[in-house]
């Protein structure tokens, strides 16, 4: 989804415009379907080095990322996630906010920008 798209979303939090906005600057390919057979996607991923990341929205509102049921389907997704070696980093509106959410996904980018160059 483009940045622009994002904006006009009622969906888009402004916290979740910025990860959009920083994320982008490292060529993410956004909306990835990575399952052969469910229909799972991941906010943003790089594919070839299988890193991932997936903004969790309405934490502290009671949206669907905190509800029993899409809480289980997510746990689903996540697990499938990591069987087929994907590193997915998972960020809140907070941790955006504090510049968390990017002081973490820096760290991942380097260890595999480290790890392609050995």
């Amino acid at each position: 989804m483009k940045t622009k798209d994002l904006r006009r979303s009622k969906k888009a939090s402004p916290a979740k415009i910025k990860l959009h906005d920083f994320l982008m600057q490292f060529s993410p390919v956004t909306e990835y379907k990575f399952h052969p057979v469910r229909k799972w996607r991941f906010d943003y991923c790089w594919p070839d080095i299988k890193l991932a990341v997936e903004f969790e929205g309405g934490t502290f509102i009671c949206g669907g990322h905190t509800r029993g049921v899409i809480y289980g389907q997510n746990c689903e997704k996540y697990n499938e996630a990591a069987i087929m070696g994907y590193m997915v980093l998972r960020f809140t509106a907070p941790q955006v906010r504090s510049c968390e959410a990017y002081e973490t996904f820096n760290k991942a980018w380097e260890k595999f920008i480290e790890a392609r160059e050995k």
